[in-house]
């Protein structure tokens, strides 16, 4: 999932490499009233992984953002079924 950050292309649309996961997360942003949010994730770009380096991390960037761990002002959603 890794893209060269001087590449010009796009990265793929995360619905089309994985549209089960999409349609997740844009059902749990609308459930949890983030309309917005969702609209806005009908069109995520994954980048790369978080970088975090944590085995148990399924976390994905879609935008450049500084190396480490999440901080308190990030949110999260849990997947459904937890």
């Amino acid at each position: 999932m890794e893209q060269d950050e001087h590449t010009t292309a796009p990265a793929p649309l995360l619905r089309d490499v994985l549209p089960q996961l999409s349609a997740e997360l844009v059902t749990l942003l609308k459930e949890e009233g983030e309309r917005d949010l969702a609209l806005c994730a009908h069109d995520l770009r994954p980048l790369a992984d978080c970088g975090c380096g944590d085995d148990f991390c399924r976390s994905f960037r879609t935008a450049p953002h500084p190396p480490g761990r999440a901080t308190a002002t990030w949110r999260c959603s849990r997947p459904a079924g937890t």
